[in-house]
């Protein structure tokens, strides 16, 4: 039976990564280990950083682990002075900007001020200024009604162009009026981004070097995976190492999976650049030449089997290999096996199937192209001989998906998978029986009892950027906490044996919704039935009836997990204070980590303080911080002060403690001294 293993989820939130340095801390503190790591956003940042303070544990001690640690914790605390959001580089711009106008200005106040009699040079002045302004106005007039009129064409050609999924490149890109505009925004500082990642890279660099790759961590015991959001497909994708043997593991999916052996620091960055602020990565970056050369070498023959297809069908080749693009989406979504190592017979079959009349013509195609093309039909599109020098770019991995806790479950199950094929046969296992539970500690970004509610006259004033705001950061608040709850749910159905057993049963048949909402044996709570849960596990939207053999249960295998939360007890600042011109104060940041590291060993101790308190089996990291806050039972005294000498937030931890005990007394929740 496999082993339980740990994992630790971070989600992205912008600033609102401070606190998980701290969560970090606190880890780093307690030795608290994991073998699986995944990051979203900013937490892809603080992800790589706690799997470089594990990875030195391992290897080199417990102190050299701990300044890592305290490198992170510096990170953040010197943000500001890193320039990794620096609104002082834009101070030239404002001042050019703000000389001009003013003389201008100055000038114009003072000619239609003047009295008495007119000079020439003041009349010529006057006129020119009026002249320049009459300009200024016609054109952005003209331009704001050229824009407006052709706005209908331009949507088109956008929207056309991106169901194709093709790349146009037209004369209107590189006509003088583009290369202009181009040149203006890049003199006002707004490309490639407002803020460039020279400063982010540098930052995490002090911490993480830049030449490490995530193979180094899957040699130390660690799995550490990071979304990212490609900008050429619009997909979500992982930062992961993948060997060319991985294709060949059962129920992996060919083509939406990359293998290679991604840079950490490059994979960190892709996923935590904010369209805007921060430019995207190239995958060259991500994924060296030198070091990934399996890659490189698949992508030189995908661009032979696009050759292929040239010879094969001249000026149509793009066409077709969208719609063969389009095929193998439309065919996994009615069996998503056929793409998963051992489907290769079932899938050539399907495709041959579609090859007649106008697609006729496919048939000229060698097989092996055909499944490099599929094979290689999520890879990233990287430079190589004989195409055009492009690399794909990736932003934000939070856009699409700020919930991590998916991607953690894969990697579970995956090892679960692994553990299975290489224990020895035992006479005396139990197959049946239910395996121990895996320990996940997810960390959350808002306060636990946040009010999500505002009052009616704040809520009538929102308008503009302000509501725009509201709505997202309801929406990453909720996304994340529902993937939780999904998966505890689960959990629990796996818990109760006899009832997991049935209705994974059930769910291998292709039955009707009313079938797969049956009774519950004796003793269980009913809440939603085990297909349902899984086909929501799984992206399937609630009322869908899966078609036969959409839920593969086999392939994706189940996993038992034990959800710890970690909330932070302060509203964190949101989006951008990462500047002191934007709010950011190094005060306030050693008190977000405090949190962090406080509110990280309160949430162990809660979770597992029971259990210690009855003999059951607790992780060392839990166990030690149950030691550290002197837990009676689940409960964490209010203003519990650290017994950890050797800590850099020490002074700011006595002072919060003192805070957090000073609210409590006056809340009475503690009695005063």
């Amino acid at each position: 039976m496999p082993e339980p293993r740990r994992a630790v989820v971070l989600s992205g939130g912008g600033a609102k990564g401070i606190f998980e340095s701290g969560v970090v801390h606190a880890l780093a503190q307690t030795g608290y280990e994991a073998e699986v790591i995944t990051g979203s956003s900013v937490g892809a940042l603080n992800a790589v950083g706690y799997a470089e303070v594990v990875r030195v544990r391992r290897e080199e001690g417990a102190d050299p682990s701990l300044r890592v640690a305290e490198s992170l914790l510096t990170l953040w605390q010197q943000i500001d002075r890193l320039k990794v959001a620096d609104i002082d580089a834009w101070g030239w711009r404002v001042w050019a900007a703000v000389f001009f106008f003013v003389v201008f200005g100055f000038t114009l106040v003072m000619a239609s001020l003047s009295g008495g009699a007119v000079k020439p040079w003041l009349a010529i002045l006057e006129r020119i200024a009026g002249f320049l302004l009459g300009l200024l106005a016609v054109g952005a007039g003209a331009l704001a009604l050229g824009v407006w009129l052709d706005l209908p064409s331009i949507l088109r050609k956008r929207v056309w162009g991106g169901r194709r999924g093709e790349q146009t490149r037209t004369t209107e890109a590189t006509s003088g009026f583009a290369r202009l505009a181009r040149l203006g925004l890049r003199l006002g500082g707004f490309l490639p981004s407002l803020f460039g990642d020279r400063g982010l890279r540098h930052a995490l660099g002090l911490v993480v070097p830049a030449h490490r790759r995530l193979s180094e961590y899957r040699k130390a015991g660690l799995d550490v995976r990071l979304t990212r959001t490609n900008v050429r497909t619009g997909r979500t994708e992982i930062s992961e190492f993948l060997e060319p043997r991985d294709m060949d593991r059962p129920g992996f999916d060919r083509g939406l999976r990359v293998i290679g052996d991604p840079r950490a620091v490059e994979a960190a960055l892709a996923s935590s650049a904010f369209p805007g602020a921060f430019p995207a990565v190239r995958a060259d970056a991500i994924y060296v030449t030198e070091e990934n050369r399996s890659l490189y070498a698949r992508a030189r023959d995908r661009s032979l089997a696009k050759k292929e297809l040239k010879r094969v069908f001249g000026p149509a080749s793009k066409q077709q290999y969208v719609w063969l693009m389009s095929l193998i989406e439309r065919l996994t979504e009615e069996d998503a096996n056929l793409t998963r190592a051992g489907g290769e017979a079932r899938l050539l079959e399907k495709i041959r199937a579609e090859f007649y009349g106008a697609r006729a013509a496919w048939n000229r195609v060698s097989v092996p192209s055909l499944f490099l093309l599929v094979e290689t039909r999520g890879w990233p599109q990287i430079p190589v001989p004989g195409e055009a020098p492009y690399a794909d770019r990736y932003i934000d991995g939070g856009i699409l998906d700020n919930t991590p806790l998916s991607t953690a479950l894969r990697a579970l199950r995956e090892a679960d998978a692994d553990a299975d094929a290489d224990a020895d046969a035992d006479a005396d296992a139990n197959p049946s029986a239910v395996p121990d539970a895996h320990q996940m500690l997810v960390v959350l970004l808002s306060p636990r009892a946040r009010k999500r509610y505002l009052a009616a006259a704040k809520a009538e004033r929102l308008q503009g950027p302000a509501l725009g705001l509201r709505a997202l950061r309801l929406q990453a608040e909720g996304r994340i906490e529902d993937d939780v709850q999904t998966a505890e749910k689960i959990d629990r159905l796996l818990a109760e044996k006899g009832w997991a057993e049935e209705e994974l049963e059930a769910s291998r048949k292709p039955a009707p919704a009313a079938a797969a909402r049956a009774a519950v044996p004796a003793g269980g709570v009913r809440s939603e039935s085990w297909a349902e849960l899984f086909s929501r596990e799984s992206g399937i939207e609630a009322g869908d009836v899966p078609a036969a053999g959409v839920l593969h249960v086999e392939e994706e295998r189940l996993v038992r997990i034990d959800v710890t939360r970690v909330y932070p007890t302060w509203d964190l600042p949101w989006i951008f204070s990462l500047d002191d011109r934007l709010g950011f104060s190094t005060a306030q940041a050693r008190q977000f980590q405090v949190r962090g590291c406080r509110d990280t060993m309160a949430a162990l101790a809660s979770r597992y303080g029971e259990r210690s308190r009855t003999g059951g089996v607790v992780p060392p990291g839990a166990a030690r911080a149950i030691q550290l806050t002197k837990a009676s039972g689940a409960t964490v005294a209010a203003g519990w002060i650290c017994p950890t000498e050797r800590c850099t937030l020490r002074a700011t931890c006595d002072l919060v403690a003192s805070d957090e005990r000073a609210q409590a007394v006056a809340e009475g929740a503690v009695a005063s001294a």
